[in-house]
């Protein structure tokens, strides 16, 4: 975001929050806007993780990012996994 205007084509029918942060933004969507999919990145910690596992629980979709290694993957369809080998990016997809 800059100067509240997206920086990238998320189309119309999207709302973009900032300066919230990601556990208080899951609750506000889940009261306020009836989400059908909240996509977030770096999901780090326990409060995170808490409101999206509400928010899936309220059969929302959910699109995130994370750096854990042993994080909650319940909440997901499926976990895809990236790591570089020799300079060359790989992609691992676990259906869940």
């Amino acid at each position: 975001m800059r100067n509240g205007i997206p920086q990238l084509d998320v189309g119309r029918c999207t709302d973009v929050l900032e300066g919230v942060p990601r556990a208080d933004a899951v609750m506000l969507l889940l009261r306020a806007m009836n989400p059908q999919v909240i996509a977030t990145d770096e999901i780090t910690d326990e409060r995170d993780f808490a409101a999206l596992r509400q928010a899936a629980n309220c059969g929302v979709k959910l699109f995130a990012t994370t750096h854990r290694e042993n994080s909650d993957t319940s909440l997901f369809e499926r976990i895809i996994k990236i790591t570089i080998h020799d300079k060359i990016r790989c992609y691992e997809v676990t259906l869940c």
